[in-house]
């Protein structure tokens, strides 16, 4: 056993007894996923312990939530990188600044559940297993907090083995403890240093089990821009915005469609309706191959993105319940997190830690990227190619 520091401010002033995990397993874990991870470290950033700051009453609903999309395709190589990349910092990282959902897409691959965006490998030797010792090592850190996981099978098909595993790496002895064994939300106080299941497969294959997690199997529109799913036994709701091949021919009309669904969604969830149902809604898209994820998501020198637009409304509702909000190139920056937490942003501020944003798409010329120059004009059905075979959605 070990202590842990106590919950909260508004927990019992008792320490918290967890059973340690394996170190040597652990630093397996951590150095096999390193790629996708990150390097761990303990981290000082002001948002790593946010959920400190609620109470233990607190449920899930009420909340709002900063996430990523694709939370794992940041180190991401080769012809097709431009539309399989969508985040721009290592896990730990994406946790430390305030994120508590994350978007993980899985595959089997030769006996192993791996890491996938579509059907391109997102690293060759981390499993979901080594994610999993990463988010205890996180969670152990951060004891107050919670760190909502969507789990969806993007490469082949969600099989009885596949299933199987899952579901022993969240239930099994050693483990269990940092998972919330229900199917329905919890308080806050009872998912403190916990993860919370969310899963886009159903465990349709396996018998005798005891169901976990929040099930969003049935249900899940593709490319939709609002929908609701029902999960639990009484009938919770989400209600969801996933709306992510969003038309239009440049950067501009492209971020126009995509704003109407994302801020449809958030106008709902910042009213009086649902008190009761818990909201997520993708920032983040592309647009056929004419606009990327990071061109979207950035904008260019003469285009605000998407991630742009979320700000500015998010910060024009300052203290609303927006629920998930989930972005693409997070770490693009700073504000984001702040923003989504009710927290007060500075718009005119240049966005900290971003990386230039492309000013260039892959497709037809536009107003709002650069012309297609011969080299690129050849790649271009490469492009399309290697786009169509890795099966790219959300």
């Amino acid at each position: 056993m070990r202590i842990l520091p106590s919950l909260s401010f508004f927990s019992l002033a008792l320490p918290l007894l967890v059973a340690a995990l394996d170190e040597s397993q652990m630093q397996a874990h951590l150095a096999a996923a390193s790629g996708l991870l990150g390097t761990w470290e303990e981290s000082s950033d002001a948002l790593a312990g946010w959920m400190s700051n609620q109470p233990d009453s607190t449920t899930f609903p009420t909340l709002s939530i900063p996430g990523t999309h694709d939370s794992l395709a940041w180190n991401v190589t080769g012809i097709a990188a431009a539309f399989t990349k969508t985040q721009d910092l290592p896990l730990f990282k994406q946790l430390n600044g305030g994120v508590r959902f994350i978007d993980l897409r899985v595959g089997e691959n030769n006996g192993m559940i791996q890491l996938y965006h579509g059907a391109a490998l997102l690293d060759t030797t981390a499993q979901l297993a080594d994610i999993f010792w990463g988010l205890y090592r996180w969670l152990d850190a951060h004891a107050t907090e919670t760190v909502m996981v969507s789990v969806k099978v993007d490469n082949g098909n969600s099989t009885a083995s596949l299933q199987q595993t899952i579901y022993d790496l969240v239930t099994g002895q050693d483990v269990a403890q940092y998972w919330v064994q229900s199917t329905a939300l919890p308080t806050l106080g009872e998912a403190r240093h916990k993860a919370i299941l969310l899963r886009r497969f159903a465990f349709d294959q396996l018998q005798n089990i005891t169901p976990i997690g929040i099930d969003a199997s049935s249900g899940w529109a593709d490319n939709n821009a609002q929908f609701q799913i029902q999960y639990g036994a009484n009938g919770e709701t989400l209600y969801i915005e996933d709306f992510y091949n969003v038309g239009g021919n440049d950067l501009e009309s492209a971020v126009a469609s995509k704003y109407l669904a994302l801020s449809a969604n958030l106008d709902i969830a910042t009213s009086a309706q649902h008190p009761d149902g818990l909201f997520i809604s993708f920032v983040s898209g592309y647009s056929g191959i004419s606009v990327t994820p990071s061109q979207l998501a950035q904008g260019n020198n003469t285009s605000p993105g998407m991630n742009s637009r979320a700000l500015s409304y998010l910060a024009g509702k300052q203290g609303s319940r927006f629920g998930v909000v989930l972005f693409d190139f997070f770490g693009s920056d700073s504000r984001l997190a702040p923003a989504t937490l009710g927290q007060s942003v500075d718009l005119s501020a240049t966005p900290s830690g971003a990386a230039s944003p492309s000013t260039t798409s892959i497709g037809t010329s536009h107003s709002n990227g650069a012309h297609l120059t011969t080299a690129s004009s050849l790649l271009f059905p490469i492009v399309l190619l290697a786009v169509s075979s890795l099966g790219i959605s959300l």
